[in-house]
């Protein structure tokens, strides 16, 4: 037997429970199968997302994108011998007051 609280009303005989069960009005239950709502991960859902995204994302050409990293690799090289120059100056500046 059902439990009283445990329907709904899908009609005027039928009858409807948690379960997936059907109960007719003529005391005949009937099984049906419910889908469970997954629970989403959320690495997954992250990942999906990012995924997503990434197909949006306008890539350059091979030979801009070398490009541009040849001026980001200069960039980088000169800067690093600029802060070098001025340490070694500094080294020296303070090596005279000390």
């Amino acid at each position: 037997m059902i439990p009283k609280g445990a329907l709904q009303a899908l009609g005027p005989f039928c009858m409807y429970n948690r379960n997936g069960a059907y109960w007719t009005g003529k005391g005949v239950a009937v099984a049906t199968a419910v889908k469970k709502k997954k629970k989403e991960n959320r690495v997954a859902r992250y990942l999906n997302q990012t995924r997503a995204e990434l197909r949006k994302v306008t890539w350059p050409a091979r030979d801009e994108a070398i490009r541009l990293t040849a001026i980001v690799l200069g960039v980088t090289v000169a800067m690093a011998a600029f802060l070098g120059l001025l340490d070694y100056l500094f080294t020296l500046g303070f090596g005279l007051f000390i």
